[in-house]
């Protein structure tokens, strides 16, 4: 799979094998390493991993259009890539962008954090800002991605420019499951009032 490679994930398939119940576990199966770590929710929390991986590879598409902005700086009268309103506007917007998710986002997780050291009963208004901050950090990171690597131009399809990789694994990682918008619907349940019915999200 071309956009896990920095995972070496891969595809196994087990045929006629019998795995002993004691060696099996499914997301009802009891914690028995008792600690905040071991307390959080698996699901959003999986759902906040994706986001700062989105969050991440935001920044460094970001920092890559910048250093070719510095970089990229011909003679003469034809403007440069830094001259460019609308590589301008995207870089403005994109630092804002990244500074106000990345502060919703731990916010969120850092509440939960603090209840799990206290080993508090999370809520499901607690989960559910970590599920929408999660979502809506991975899916507008890459809309600033794919927008980053419009403006960047014919750079954006060299290997030696970070974009290139940057706008491949942004789409791998909005891929998964954990950060679909299904999510944001459920979050959206809680925040009305009503039970969110989702296996996961509490899990």
């Amino acid at each position: 799979m071309g956009g896990l490679k920095g995972t070496g994930s891969h595809d196994i398939i087990v045929k006629d094998a019998f795995v002993k119940s004691e060696y099996a576990v499914d997301f009802d199966s009891p914690v028995t390493i008792d600690s905040a770590y071991s307390r959080l929710p698996i699901g959003c929390m999986n759902a906040a991993g994706c986001a700062a991986m989105s969050l991440g590879v935001l920044k460094a598409t970001m920092d890559d259009l910048i250093d070719m902005c510095l970089e990229r700086v011909t003679p003469g009268k034809n403007p440069d890539l830094r001259d460019r309103t609308t590589v301008q506007d995207t870089i403005a917007k994109s630092k804002t962008l990244l500074a106000s998710r990345r502060i919703q986002l731990h916010q969120s997780v850092e509440i939960l954090w603090e209840a799990a050291q206290q080993k508090q009963t999370f809520t499901d208004i607690q989960l559910a800002d970590i599920w929408a901050a999660s979502c809506e950090a991975a899916r507008e990171s890459r809309a600033m991605v794919s927008e980053i690597y419009a403006v960047a131009g014919t750079a954006s399809l060299y290997k030696k420019h970070r974009i290139e990789r940057a706008h491949r694994d942004i789409h791998a990682i909005l891929q998964h499951g954990i950060i679909q918008p299904h999510w944001m619907s459920q979050a959206g349940i809680a925040y009305v009032g009503l039970t969110p019915h989702a296996a996961m999200f509490r899990i």
